[in-house]
């Protein structure tokens, strides 16, 4: 039996296992509902709001046609070839850790994509993947990473990663690129335009974040607001200014070490994803397959500490993804869970961007332009 049938077989068990253990298919339904609807005089972002960037519209038109339950098969359908797909470009760029990648994946990553295959997430971790690999292998990533952000906003990192490997070109030119396709997107539907970047606003900020996490532990009340739980609803506006204030100074800081010596890209773009979630009010479950192509990388090429904190993290939000509802309801192990998890992930950015300057940056280069 090939590796293709056993990995295919192992995600098909997974997806046995969740839809009955768990029903994570609430998000799915609900973008079935969203889109059953469009057609030609009824187009999304003109005529109604849809809370996520247009590439996504390409994986959520054929509940145009089809009835729920049949939707549902084929959008997870495209979640999981994108989320195996992200799998196939690593292991193809560098076949010889091509075990390690597997075994890494399988083991971490699966237990997140055991949700993440019910939301819209794996479609710009394809992108992002294909990204990353051409800025290793020295090409123009200017096609991928806006792409990447037509489909959720935080690949646009990785210019910061062609900034700091001196490549200012590329850099301005993915700028440009990503500058033209969101004045298209705003030209095409001002209102639906709106409607994303008013998603969640002054809607407090999410349990599961950095912030709200201990707030909720301090015994903050709860709120529902846009499909997920906050506390502080409609209050402390200021927080999500000053922690996008502290992601610039963090990037400030980074392009300013990377002046006068060489960085890596796997570890510094892994290190600005895994903090762009972090400072931000909202951090759900899914968010944690941003960074699977980064930590499989790490692990296989020998980067241990990142990638097994990033592992514990994973493991520890595949809990929380089957015991939400004990999560919400206020139970003490629960939220212990999740303010460790965040812990870990602060470790997993602070490792990662710390090896991106370490000695040795330069070797990254050689390596991966062979």
């Amino acid at each position: 039996m090939g590796r293709l049938t056993l990995e295919l077989l192992l995600r098909g068990a997974i997806l046995l296992v969740v839809a009955r253990v768990h029903p994570f298919s609430y998000d799915v339904h609900r973008y079935w509902a969203r889109m059953h609807t469009a057609s030609l005089t009824h187009l999304p972002y003109r005529d109604f709001g849809w809370e996520f960037p247009p590439l996504t519209l390409l994986v959520v038109l054929p509940a145009r046609w089809l009835a729920v339950h049949a939707f549902t098969a084929v959008f997870v359908g495209e979640m999981l070839c994108a989320e195996y797909g992200s799998l196939c470009l690593l292991r193809r760029r560098f076949p010889h850790d091509a075990n390690a990648i597997s075994w890494y994946w399988s083991c971490v990553v699966l237990p997140l994509a055991a949700q993440a295959w019910f939301r819209l997430d794996f479609l710009s971790v394809l992108l992002a993947t294909w990204a990353v690999l051409r800025i290793l292998a020295r090409r123009s990533a200017a096609v991928p990473i806006t792409l990447g952000v037509l489909a959720k906003l935080w690949p646009a990192v990785l210019i910061v990663v062609l900034a700091a490997k001196h490549r200012i070109r590329r850099a301005a030119v993915a700028t440009a690129a990503v500058a033209a396709s969101v004045a298209a997107w705003f030209a095409f539907s001002p209102s639906g335009f709106d409607a994303f970047v008013r998603y969640r606003h002054g809607s407090g900020l999410q349990i599961e974040s950095l912030v709200g996490a201990p707030l909720f532990a301090a015994g903050a009340s709860v709120s529902s607001a846009s499909d997920s739980y906050v506390v502080h609803r409609g209050s402390l506006g200021w927080v999500d200014p000053v922690l996008l204030g502290m992601f610039c100074v963090l990037v400030l800081i980074c392009l300013l070490s990377a002046r006068d010596r060489p960085v890596r890209v796997v570890s510094l773009g892994g290190g600005l994803v895994v903090a762009l979630m972090l400072l931000s009010r909202i951090l759900s479950p899914q968010y944690l397959v941003w960074a699977a192509p980064f930590a499989a990388l790490a692990w296989a090429s020998g980067q241990r500490v990142a990638a097994l904190l990033f592992a514990v993290a994973a493991w520890l939000t595949a809990i929380l993804n089957f015991e939400y509802a004990a999560f919400v309801r206020g139970d003490g192990v629960m939220q212990a869970l999740v303010l460790t998890r965040n812990l870990v992930l602060v470790g997993v950015a602070l490792a990662l961007l710390r090896h991106a300057f370490a000695p040795g940056a330069a070797d990254e280069e050689a390596v991966c332009a062979s």
